[in-house]
Formats: C-alpha cells, sequence, structure tokens
C-alpha cells in the first residue's frame, strides 16, 4: 500500500500486507458446498517507526441449495485493511481490521421473479500504527435489505431494493445510519 502524499509531520504509512491462508473448496452434499480458508494476516510498515501488525485471518463462504431457484449463502471474513476514518487517515496515524458475517437468502418465486433477503452483523477495530495492541476506536456494523426482481419482458428486467446501514461507534461523533433505496432497470440488445 503506497501512499500519494503523507501530510506535513507525519510518518508515512506506506505498507506490505499478505494474507498467508490455508483451506480448502468442499462439496458436502448436492446442497452444501463452500470455501474456507485460515491463516496469518500480517501488515508491515515501511517505516521501521511504527509497530507492525499480525493476526488470525479467515475467509468462508456457504452455500446452501435446497432447490435449484432457492439458495442460502452465508460468509464470514476477518481481515486488516486500510483505516476509512478520515481524521486518522489524514494524520496516518491507523489501520484497521474488520469482522463481518452476512447471511442471505436468494429465492426465485417463478421464471420471472425472484426476492432477496440480507443481514449482516460485523466490527472494525482501529488500531494505533505506533502500537498495534493499542484501540483507537471500535465500530459495530449492522446491514440489512431486501430485494425483488421482475423479468418484464425478455429483454428488460425492472427491481427494486432497500438497504439499511448501521453503525455504532464508541466514540458517538461517528454513529452513523444510512438508508438507501434503488430501483433498477436492465435491458439486453
Amino acid at each position: 500500500v503506497d501512499f500519494d502524499r503523507t501530510p506535513v509531520g507525519a510518518r508515512s504509512s506506506d505498507s506490505t500486507e499478505r494474507d498467508l491462508m490455508i483451506g480448502a473448496d468442499f462439496e458436502a452434499t448436492g446442497l452444501l458446498s463452500g470455501r474456507a480458508l485460515f491463516g496469518r494476516l500480517e501488515k508491515d510498515f515501511d517505516d521501521p517507526a511504527l509497530d507492525d501488525f499480525s493476526g488470525f485471518g479467515w475467509t468462508i463462504g456457504m452455500q446452501y441449495k435446497p432447490r435449484t431457484y432457492s439458495v442460502v449463502d452465508l460468509s464470514t471474513q476477518r481481515s486488516a485493511e486500510e483505516s476509512d476514518d478520515i481524521l486518522n487517515q489524514l494524520a496516518g496515524t491507523s489501520f484497521s481490521v474488520r469482522r463481518m458475517t452476512t447471511l442471505a437468502w436468494t429465492h426465485g418465486w417463478s421464471d420471472l421473479l425472484k426476492t432477496g433477503v440480507d443481514v449482516g452483523v460485523g466490527s472494525i477495530t482501529y488500531r494505533s500504527v505506533a502500537d498495534s495492541g493499542l484501540a483507537l476506536r471500535e465500530d459495530d456494523l449492522r446491514a440489512y435489505g431486501v430485494s425483488a426482481s421482475y423479468q418484464f419482458r425478455e429483454w428488460l428486467s425492472i427491481g427494486a431494493s432497500y438497504k439499511s446501514y448501521r453503525r455504532d461507534s464508541d466514540r458517538s461523533a461517528f454513529d452513523y445510519n444510512q438508508d438507501v433505496l434503488l430501483l433498477s432497470f436492465e435491458g439486453t440488445l
């Protein structure tokens, strides 16, 4: 990760990230399949004065298909990433460790109508680059959504979805709520 600019008086947050994982793809039955990867997350800063980070990480995804037209997806991940906390990012003082789990169900009621519902929970810990064991901020994340699409014609599909995002931070100034409504029209020639 290379930053084009470093604020005056701040240390460079340039770093190298590695995810060293081992796992397997599996198909337990004709109905259940997935992938599970477990391993080590590493973030090594170019500046030797900054505290490198390493920890346990995972990426797991499972898919259950009780019917060809109905699919349940479960995914969970723990990863290290760049901070989206703009104040700490500008100061070059933090990175984040994200944990997220999502459950989604998509169902085709007919060849024309499909619906979906999903829910996700997780957390983000913003860690100090000076001491990777020091948490600068902790956020709890929640998201849920519903969607529907209708194949109006062979060449035209219409859809609508609603998503709700919630972030509860141990610093109330960073609490966040967002509701998104999306209408879509898809056409093919």
